[in-house]
Formats: structure tokens, sequence, C-alpha cells
């Protein structure tokens, strides 16, 4: 829907009259001015819902009437504001005195009931659940005095008379309610115009307490004190989401853009290929590779894409998208959104400069150390990077982009259906989205994942777009029942490779860590190799940096060309570390570097390097290929070394066998076999190791993987996916589902000064609290115990030995502390 320049003029001659009646206070930055008028906020939302239709388009499953209870919805949200008490309190904000301690939008639903009498009863129903749902749910098990209904029903609620003034002057309140109208008509969103010009203060509590009476009938508690169910609670919740996505944006003066990054990606890929001299206008995709044109003219709705390492699969995922989204703007009138979905955030952050810089547009960063990524590209000692990077950080939580590079982590929040999960929700329905690396996902989360893959492909519109290295034929069919037969176009890139072998398996006898090995390493590096040493757990990644850090070669700031990674670092040490190491190990062509890296599982899909020899210890099968990518990424040079040590089994938290302390020992064994049967002198194909991974997912322990995906699967539809509830508060899953997942944030208790400086760097907390974060140091769940948490600094404080090249060697007090199982 396209809007005239109208829309941004000032306010309009029959608004005047209505400037004191506010919707929101003075801004922190000119407190002395007035705050923004009721009839301004609800206009601005209306064209924020407007702007969030011409976004989504046609949804499918909902009434046809759906966008015009959404914009009715956003228009009236806020006519409780006109209450005398909340006018004093906005006036006086954090005053005792002045405290209103009522909900304007319980009194909104007056207004939906005046205006809305002639229209048909299901669509003033919806509008009133949207109005009545903005902030707080209908109904809260828990807590029946922070929902809707109970506190303000007939019976123990108290009377609505003794609750609401709604105006002192009647012929305010009649003509903000003419106002209301006249805006709702002119936008075709009445089909009558309803008498207002007698309204009064009793005429609106009376529509209050018959909307409140309606909307208890269809959706507050039955006969048994149970919640009702319905059948529309989806459309419902994404009625929701549209209402409270637009109310924010009004709120944040934010924008939606509506030019599509993806769009002439293709067209400009092809001019990039092209040889020099060539017109770009007369491209052809002879230049493309085979699996790039095939997901290019790809026809069913959904993609899988499995090609090797280093052959452009990103590319013809971007490819795929751009047309996926024309196919879809034309089914549904919107502007798909594109998520591009990775497991770690150094990935995302990779993967977000690297869109940035093929792509026509902005391209939004979604994860939780959003900020932090936006702070480095700013630059952390400019005076309004904080204040910068947090603007950003806010814009893509509003959806601001229609290119997000996300973990599908912030997207799975859409399952929770408060108000603003319900946000996110509307905001995925008619969207493509592109996961990559899905083998980094352990049962539990991938069958949460593939849930709502199902939601999206089968109830919302969606476009799936599923891109790997290392994905097994097991994951075709899981894939293919997931998101309903026949809609699934495979692409495998590995039968149209023309990239010659890359690799060299080798196969040691000692572990990683052994005299033997090390000493294979060194020589190695003093052979001049851009060696990778990829360890486990974070321990024996320290051990092995100590080891040889010396046999790495000088480079030109007197320091060695040798570098450790691993999650045990203070952010802004990390985010240094892994910056000098994609400079100095950039993926290049037939010369590499000399130097060393020895990481974790972070260097396995984290970082865009390319080194010369490998040597890692012993993993499941996808870990391992993601290791082996890193070498000879782009097949320029003949085959080179991976070296594979067996790992050391043995019983971990929980009476577990695992392999160094971090794999399931089983695929890891079963993986180690099929390494063995491997011709130790025969370079290493791509068809070799997608025949590794068919055969270790047909076993029993595939076919128990299947099973417990399958079960995560249907369990977390089963548990958060059915919207039978819409209004009824789900906080206690969004509890369930984070405790799902292990981990905190400390800081070293030396750091607690440089913490408080910089919390007080600027005088806005959020600023401060950014700053602050690059003292910040994942760690653990089980470690919580050696951490004490300071209230005073919001954060857990740690006592332990640190060191910028090393990370955390150690929690000092502690017994059991191993400086890192996880990433």
């Amino acid at each position: 829907m396209s809007h005239s320049d109208d829309d941004n003029d000032e306010s309009t001659t029959d608004e005047v009259a209505f400037l004191e009646v506010w919707a929101k206070s003075p801004t922190e930055d000119n407190p002395t001015a007035g705050g923004e008028p009721l009839t301004v906020h609800s206009r601005v939302a209306l064209r924020a819902a407007m702007a969030v239709e011409d976004r989504v388009g046609i949804v499918p499953g909902v009434p046809g009437w759906f966008w015009r209870a959404v914009l009715l919805a956003a228009l009236l949200h806020d006519f409780g504001k006109i209450d005398p008490g909340f006018q004093r309190q906005i006036r006086h904000p954090g005053s005792r005195t002045h405290a209103w301690r009522q909900r304007h939008e319980v009194l909104s639903l007056g207004a939906v009931g005046l205006l809305l009498p002639a229209e048909p009863a299901q669509l003033r129903w919806w509008v009133a659940a949207a109005v009545a749902t903005h902030h707080r749910p209908l109904l809260h098990p828990k807590e029946p005095g922070r929902e809707i209904l109970a506190p303000h029903l007939p019976g123990d609620g108290e009377p609505l008379r003794s609750r609401f003034t709604v105006a002192d002057d009647p012929a305010v309140l009649r003509g903000l309610l003419a106002w209301f109208a006249r805006q709702a008509h002119d936008h075709a969103l009445l089909t009558g115009t309803p008498d207002l010009t007698r309204t009064t203060t009793a005429d609106v509590l009376d529509a209050v307490a018959a909307l409140l009476a309606e909307l208890n009938t269809h959706w507050g508690l039955d006969h048994h004190g149970h919640p009702v169910r319905t059948s529309d609670g989806l459309p419902l919740v994404l009625l929701q989401g549209a209402v409270t996505l637009a109310d924010h944006l009004a709120s944040a003066h934010g924008e939606l853009l509506t030019d599509h990054p993806v769009s002439g990606f293709t067209h400009d890929f092809l001019a990039r290929l092209s040889p020099a001299g060539h017109v770009p206008g007369a491209c052809t995709e002879e230049v493309l590779a085979e699996h790039q044109k095939q997901a290019r003219a790809a026809r069913r709705p959904h993609l899988l894409l499995r090609a090797p390492t280093g052959s452009g699969k990103t590319e013809a995922g971007l490819m795929w998208s751009e047309n996926a989204i024309e196919e879809l703007s034309l089914q549904c009138g919107g502007r798909p959104r594109v998520f591009y979905v990775l497991p770690y955030l150094a990935s995302i952050n990779a993967m977000a400069d690297r869109l940035a810089r093929v792509c026509r547009g902005e391209v939004g960063v979604v994860h939780s150390k959003a900020g932090v990524y936006h702070l480095q590209h700013l630059g952390e000692d400019t005076d309004q990077a904080p204040a910068r990077a947090l603007e950003a950080v806010e814009a893509s939580r509003l959806h601001r982009e229609l290119l997000r590079v996300t973990t599908p982590y912030q997207l799975l929040r859409a399952a929770f259906a408060g108000v603003t999960d319900a946000a996110t929700l509307v905001d995925t329905t008619n969207s493509v989205f592109l996961f990559d690396e899905l083998h980094a996902y352990e049962p539990r989360r991938l069958g949460m994942i593939l849930a709502m893959v199902r939601l999206w492909a089968q109830h919302l519109g969606g476009r799936i777009g599923v891109l790997s290295a290392t994905l097994p034929d097991r994951f075709t069919s899981l894939l293919d029942d997931t998101l309903g037969q026949n809609t699934l176009e495979p692409v495998d890139g590995f039968a149209t490779s023309t990239l010659p072998p890359r690799h060299l398996l080798r196969l040691g006898r000692d572990h990683l860590t052994a005299p033997e090995t090390v000493d294979r390493i060194a020589a190695d590096l003093q052979a001049g190799q851009a060696v990778l040493v990829i360890a486990n757990n974070v321990a024996d990644a320290i051990t092995l940096y100590e080891q040889l850090r010396n046999f790495a070669p000088e480079r030109g700031d007197c320091e060695r060309a040798a570098w450790l990674l691993h999650a045990r670092f203070e952010h802004r040490d990390r985010a240094r570390i892994e910056h000098d190491i994609t400079t100095w190990f950039a993926t290049a062509g037939t010369t590499c570097r000399p130097g060393l890296l020895v990481a974790t599982q972070a260097a396995e899909v984290s970082l865009d390097v390319d080194l010369t020899v490998l040597h890692t210890s012993g993993a499941p099968l996808e870990p391992l290929l993601q290791r082996f990518g890193r070498i000879n990424r782009r097949g320029l040079r003949p085959p080179e070394s991976v070296w594979v040590y067996p790992p050391e089994y043995r019983t971990s938290r929980g009476n577990q066998i695992r392999a160094d302390g971090v794999y399931d020992a089983e695929p890891t064994m079963q993986t180690w076999e099929l390494l063995q049967q491997h011709h130790p002198h025969t370079p290493l194909e791509e068809a070799d190791t997608q025949a590794w991974l068919n055969k270790l997912y047909t076993s029993t322990w595939g076919d128990n993987w299947e099973k417990k995906v399958c079960a995560f699967r249907d369990a977390f539809t089963r548990d958060f996916l059915i919207f039978d509830q819409p209004f009824t508060d789900r906080t206690h899953l969004k509890k369930k589902f984070f405790e799902q997942f292990d981990g905190f944030e400390a800081i070293l208790h030396d750091r607690v000064n440089d913490y408080q400086i910089a919390l007080r760097t600027s005088a806005k907390k959020a600023e401060g609290r950014l700053l602050a974060s690059r003292y910040h140091i994942p760690l653990p769940d089980h470690c919580r115990r050696h951490a004490e948490f300071r209230k005073d600094l919001g954060i857990h404080v740690i006592d332990g030995l640190y060191d910028p090249t090393t990370g955390l060697t150690e929690i000092l007090g502690t017994t059991d502390y191993q400086p890192g199982e996880i990433l």
C-alpha cells in the first residue's frame, strides 16, 4: 500500500483542539517540550499499520477483513489515554501522587464499541481483542492481577466507574471520538458513520463493559474455570502481532524499508564473474556453476542445496531467494523478508559483512550481541558510537530491514506469542529463510528449528532454503516430511562439482596433544606452512598453543604469526583476534601466509580462512568435514594434508562417555572407523565424504538420531505452536524454552573498576552497558556457583586468571573448572 506525502504533514486543523491530550511523555533529549499528542500518535500508528500490511501482504488462513481489523485496532489502541488520570501521570512521570494505576487499553475499548456498532460482530471482537491485549494478556493463570479480564469484570473486580473518569470535558470526549471516526471513515475502515453528538462518559463505560463481557465469552474461562480454546488461535496471534508492531513502530518513529537488498543480486553477481571488459547488461549464466544454475531454476517452493565448501553455496542461495521473493510478492502482494540463519555469532557477523558487500541495501544483524557488532564497526572510541549502535539494534528489533542475518533462537522467540513475540511471528509471515550449517545443531535444537520450519512452510507462506556441505541423504527425507511431500527441490552440487580434490587424509596414532603429534605440527610450521590446529576443548587448545607458538614465523610487528581462538575471551579480545586471523589467513589463491591458528570448534564455521595443513582431534563426521573445509578452501592448490588424531574417551558430567569430554562417543567412534577405510595415499573426493555421511546416518545410531529429532520437533509443536489460547499468558513457556540453553556471562574481579567506568561513560544506561559488555566472558552454566552476582553492576563476577592472548585459564578457588566444554 503506497502513501502520499500528505501522511507526513503536521497536525491537521481538526487536531489542533486536542494537542494537549498526550499519548507520550516528552523525550529525554528534550524534556521541556510538550508530549506527543494522542491524535498524532494514533495517526502515526495507523500509518505504521499500513506499512506493516504493505510489507506482509495477504496472510494465509485469515479472514478477508484481517487487515481492516489491524488498521482499526492500531488507530484506536490508545484512545483510553484520554482519561485525566493518565494525563496527570504522563505530565508527572515517577510521581506517586499522580500515579494512575489503571489500564488505558481497557478504556480504549469504549472507542471500539462506539465506533463499530454497525460492523460485523466478529470484526468488532477481533479489534477489541487486539486493542485490549497490546500490553497485557486477557488471562494470566498464575497472576490474575496482571491480566485484563479478571480485574475489570463485574464481581470481584473494581467497578469501571470508580476506575475511569474518561474526560473532564464532554466536548473534548465527543470531539476526539469524532476525530477517530473521521480518520477511520477517510481510510474506508467503517461502513457507517455513528452518531456521537450526545456521547457521555456513561456511554463509553457501557461500551467497555459490553466488550469485556464479549471478550470473556469468546476467550475467557469456561464453566470449568479453564481458558476457552479456539481454532482461530494462529490468526488471532498474527492480528495481535501486527497491531503491536505498528504501535512499537509508531512509538519509536521507526521505518520499514521497502527496497529489497536481494533484488538484482543475480545480475550483479554475473557482472562480477564476467571477464574483463564484458558488458554487464549482456551477462549470461555460462559463468555459473551447475548447482547455482539449478538452484536459480528451482520450481518447487523449497530448496535443499548440498555443495562443497567454497563452491558458491551462499551465492546460489541468494539467487534462489531472489526468485522466491518475486514469486511470493506476486502471490501475497507484500515485500517478503529474507532471513539468513546461522548457528554462531561470529559466523553471523562475518556473513553480515559479506552480504553488505554484495547486496544493494541495508543488512540487519539480529542476535544477542548485535550491539557489540555495530559498536566494533562504528569504532568504540567514537563519542556517538554507542548511541548509533543501539539505534541500529533497535531498528532491527523493529524489523526495519528486508534482509537480516540471525540465529534460529531469535526466530524461535516467535513461538511464545507474547505481544513482542507475536510481532516477530507476523514479520516472518510470507518470508524466505536460508538455513546455513544445519549440521551444527544437536537433535533437540534441530527438532525445535524444524518445528518452526513446518509452521512457516505449511501455515505462514514461507519458503525454506537449506544450504550445507555436510548433510546426509537421510536429512532429505526428514526435511521433506517436515515441509510437506513433493515441495522440496533437492540440488546436488557434489554430483556436478568441478572442484578438484582438495585434501589428503592422514590418520595419526597418538592424541593431538601427544609429544609425537606436537613435533609433527612444529615441523610443518618450520617448513613455512599455514597450520590450523583444532582441539575439541579449550584446555587442549591452550596447551598446544603454548607449546607451538614459538615455532610460528614472526610478523612485521615483532610478534609471532600465531593465534589462539576459543570462547573464553572477553568480547573485545575475541573481536580483535578474529579480525587478525581473517586478515592474515584470508581466503587466498595459490599461496597462503605461513602461520599458526590453534582453535576449538569456533573455527569450524565462524571464519572465512584458508590454510595449508590441518591437525585435528577426532570428532563426529560433520564437524570434521567443516574443519577440512578451512584447508585449500577454493581447491586452487594440489591436495593438502588433513591430519586426524584419535580423541581421548572419558566419562563426563552425567556419566556419559564423550570424546575429549565434548562429543558423543558413538558417532565419533563410527567416524574413526570410516576414516580408517580410506586409502592413505588417495586424494579425498567429495563423493567419499558424502558416502561416509550416508553410511553413518543409516546405522543404528542414525536411526536413533532421526527418532530424537522427530520427537523434539513434535514436542516443540505440541508445547509451543498450538495457539488455541491466543490471549492467555505464555510466560511459563518462555521460561521453559530458556531452561534448555545453558550458559551465562561474567566479568573478572580485576575488571570491576573498568566496568564501572564504562557504565558511567554515558548518561544513558543502555549506552554504558553496551560499552561495558566489552569485558563479558561467556561461561557454561555449571560455573554459576563460582560466580557472584553483583546487583549494582547487573553482571556476575568471577576471580580468575586471564590473559588477552590465551583467555580465561582458571577460575580461582575451584577445582572442577575446565576452561571450555562448549564454544
